[in-house]
């Protein structure tokens, strides 16, 4: 062997064994193992990392921490007391909590949607009453009160959440089907969810809720159907569905321009799955001519609001280098921030159909990389980039996954 290709030999060598001893910190799904590292990255400042390092290690977050969090409008510790409060009032026979309380409560909605609390007061604002404490069923006992009186508003409301994970579905979605016949587009749109059963549907996975499945049988053909009559009735969610459905050819044949037809509709609406696959179309030049400066914008705007799948394609492009110079820390923060991003878009099947490389293979090998300095970064990086978004409202916070 000669001397050039032992060189070569040896920076493999030292690369390969300088990455497995780095990746030591972090286990397959790329979470981190070791409390050196864990404790580095909430010194340095990631959110997620407190919340994660005092759960896991047991501990109470500190001042400090607590601090940290509120500036990144990631914590509700500070009206942690609030559901307490309500919860006692209501026992001693308040039908609505004092005003102090109220506030804590509105706080603590506004910082955690599409949390129980939001919703609540979504349905205040329909019923003109206050839901009682959660204590199982429905959230909303007085907004079904509405609803079974044939109230439109409320109907499309239950509807719409009969999906969350703290709702019983059988309590919620059979209002989806008296939606569809009061030719409510929402309601088709979210019916058309629930035939789909899709896990990235929702936002703890549609597994979590099989034992109610029952109440609706997943049929794709039934979810098209659905997912067209709302199109046509200009809901701007089903337009993109039935986009990225008509694009990917998932239970249709492929239309590329017709998909791209209703993606424009979609986009111009502002709905981020919309703007995000045509994106994608505008960067393949599918439906129509390419248009790369279109398409990076529009998969950014997208991605900035949340969408999954628009971050995951950014993260594929600056993984690659294509179109964009290459940059490792641009395509793992983006990788990041799609891992800590609400459910709600096209799962990994659809997607690759969609993009230039399979999303598994990028988030593979960003993973593997083995560097925790870099990881860290991406951290960073993302946290920064999620409360920036926060505090200009585009894109309301999820709580940190822990």
């Amino acid at each position: 062997m000669n001397t050039k290709a032992w060189i070569v030999v040896g920076v493999l060598t030292l690369f390969s064994s300088a990455g497995h001893a780095q990746s030591k910190h972090f286990n397959a799904d790329g979470y981190i193992l070791s409390q050196a590292t864990e404790d580095a990255a909430a010194a340095a400042g990631d959110p997620d990392a407190m919340w994660e390092q005092s759960a896991r290690w047991g501990e109470s977050p500190s001042d400090a921490v607590v601090a940290e969090l509120s500036r990144a409008g990631m914590t509700g510790l500070d009206t942690g007391g609030a559901l307490a409060a309500w919860r006692k009032e209501y026992g001693q026979g308040l039908r609505e909590p004092t005003p102090a309380t109220a506030a804590l409560l509105r706080q603590r909605a506004a910082k955690d949607p599409p949390g129980l609390l939001a919703i609540q007061f979504e349905a205040l604002a329909l019923t003109g009453q206050w839901e009682p404490p959660y204590d199982g069923g429905t959230p909303v006992p007085n907004l079904l009160v509405l609803a079974k009186r044939g109230e439109p508003a409320a109907i499309a409301f239950l509807c719409r959440t009969a999906g969350l994970p703290f709702i019983l579905m059988r309590n919620h979605a059979p209002f989806c089907a008296k939606g569809v016949a009061l030719g409510q587009p929402e309601s088709a749109y979210h019916l058309a969810r629930l035939h789909h059963g899709r896990a990235d549907d929702f936002h703890d996975g549609f597994i979590d809720k099989i034992d109610e499945a029952l109440h609706i049988k997943p049929s794709l053909p039934r979810a098209l159907a659905l997912y067209r009559q709302a199109a046509q009735g200009g809901h701007a969610g089903a337009q993109a569905r039935l986009a990225t459905l008509l694009a990917a050819g998932r239970g249709v044949k492929p239309d590329p321009v017709q998909a791209r037809e209703l993606a424009e509709r979609s986009a111009g609406a502002g709905w981020p799955e919309g703007q995000a696959v045509l994106g994608i179309l505008l960067l393949k030049g599918q439906g129509g001519p390419a248009d790369i400066g279109r398409a990076l914008m529009l998969l950014d705007q997208a991605a900035r609001s949340g969408q999954r799948m628009a971050q995951f394609t950014l993260a594929t492009l600056a993984f690659r280098g294509q179109y964009r110079p290459r940059d490792f820390l641009d395509a793992l923060t983006w990788v990041r921030l799609a891992q800590l991003s609400r459910r709600g878009d096209p799962p990994e099947a659809e997607a690759d159909a969609l993009l230039l490389e399979p999303l598994r293979r990028t988030r593979h090998v960003a993973r593997t990389i083995g560097n925790p300095v870099l990881d860290l970064d991406a951290r960073i990086k993302a946290a920064t980039l999620r409360k920036e978004l926060h505090e200009s409202g585009e894109w309301q916070l999820e709580k940190p996954v822990w």
